[in-house]
């Protein structure tokens, strides 16, 4: 009898979840590539028979593969996107034209792919999703495929590829037990998605060192490195809780057919930096064949929906769902807040997974807010409430503490008035939970 959806779960969830265990640390064995492309090659090697624009980074690696498939879908292509960690639904990280795979289909491939995992020991949740969604995009016949890298780069599963293009966004400090403590190892990590010969877009990079080691990667690997802010200027022109505009100043003139304006769905001066990083590898596609109109380009700009990122939920009371759970997407954060929300009183519900850096977090985001009340998903890796409590205590900001995300949510919306910002953020499992719930009712 063929499993239904609720059994693949069951059946992926009863494999390896790394992203379940705290304090992960690196062994070789975890991180093994080998295991993919063992199975992959069992599959008849799905991901060889379509283009792929492979992308890693700490941070804007999700927004910028939205902004790629949204201006391709926008082109007309039939366009694939694999992204992780999924917000409500487990087959949101398999889509095509920004629809999920089905939950029958999932069942059905999961069932396909359970004889194999007896030859290959030791498959992953994120391998054997990672697999699904190769043959998925191979079956379904997509023209392109925007392949987000879960962890790292080097040695995570969907390094496996071999990409047109290689996109690696900002880098900085998070999953250090796995990618080392300092920004150049984890560079390292990242850089390790560039291929020989193919060329890779690189954002623009707060830390110096970052840059150097994908600058030295690229050379000892002979691949043309493509500085996002170096190739097109993104200005910001305008703002507000609608969308913003910016202005794209290419560099070649070559390029000049797209400079103009651009409205972006997504808000935050640091989507205009992960916007002019989609628009460069946009830009470089078509060198490959790929037809792109500027008004394409505008068009999936426009109409990009990213959930999580500083999104707009509720205006009554204001209500704004970020998933920062590192310190730079903190500070980010920070600054959107100063952007969008000046002259409002901040609510700030704050959650996040144990081993992130909470203190560091605290000391961007507390200082300013009204008042935090502190909430905890359900994800196995969450930090208990008391525990944040403990942590933040150096910040001398009221605090409450909800028993889970629903009462923090009702607490929060009693307590809000007109001048009253509402923000949800620490970690994108809390911000989609509290979304959820807002959606539910």
């Amino acid at each position: 009898m063929m499993m239904n959806y609720y059994q693949a779960l069951d059946f992926l969830n009863s494999l390896i979840d790394y992203s379940h265990i705290p304090n992960l640390g690196y062994s070789p064995e975890k991180f093994d590539l080998q295991r993919m492309r063992d199975l992959l090659g069992l599959m008849g090697d799905p991901h060889k028979n379509f283009q792929i624009v492979h992308i890693a980074g700490t941070k804007g690696k999700g927004s910028t593969a939205a902004m790629m498939s949204s201006v391709l879908q926008a082109a007309g292509y039939r366009v694939g996107l694999f992204t992780s960690p999924f917000l409500f639904d487990f087959c949101e990280q398999v889509q095509i034209n920004r629809e999920s795979i089905s939950h029958e289909e999932l069942a059905s491939r999961v069932e396909a792919l359970k004889p194999l995992l007896k030859e290959v020991k030791n498959i992953t949740t994120f391998e054997a999703t990672t697999a699904i969604g190769f043959q998925y995009f191979k079956d379904q016949k997509v023209d392109i495929a925007i392949v987000e890298a879960g962890l790292g780069g080097r040695t995570d599963a969907t390094n496996a590829v071999e990409p047109l293009l290689s996109v690696i966004t900002s880098i900085s400090y998070d999953h250090v037990g796995v990618l080392g403590d300092t920004i150049e190892s984890i560079a390292g990590h990242k850089a390790g998605i560039i291929k020989p010969g193919k060329p890779v877009v690189a954002a623009y990079q707060v830390y110096p060192e970052a840059l150097r080691i994908l600058r030295d990667t690229a050379k000892q690997v002979g691949s043309e490195i493509i500085e996002a802010d170096n190739f097109v200027n993104c200005t910001p022109i305008s703002n507000s809780l609608e969308g913003q505009i910016f202005n794209a100043d290419f560099a070649k003139p070559e390029n000049d057919t797209w400079d103009g304006d651009y409205a972006l769905a997504l808000l935050g001066v640091h989507q205009v930096e992960n916007a002019a990083t989609a628009l460069a590898a946009l830009s470089k596609l078509t060198e490959y064949g790929f037809v792109i109109s500027k008004e394409q380009a505008a068009a999936g700009l426009h109409n990009v929906n990213w959930p999580c990122r500083f999104e707009i939920v509720s205006r009554d009371p204001l209500m704004v769902f970020d998933s920062a759970h590192n310190v730079d997407s903190a500070k980010k954060l920070k600054q959107s807040m100063a952007d969008y929300l000046g002259g409002y009183k901040i609510l700030l519900i704050f959650g996040s997974s144990v081993d992130k850096d909470i203190e560091g977090m605290f000391k961007v985001l507390l200082p300013g807010v009204e008042k935090v009340i502190f909430a905890k998903s359900e994800h196995p890796r969450a930090a208990e409430p008391a525990m944040l409590v403990k942590l933040g205590r150096d910040n001398p900001v009221p605090c409450e503490v909800a028993e889970n995300i629903t009462e923090a949510i009702h607490s929060a919306i009693k307590q809000a008035d007109r001048q009253t910002a509402v923000v949800v953020a620490g970690s994108i499992f809390i911000a989609a939970a509290a979304r959820e719930v807002i959606l539910n009712n």
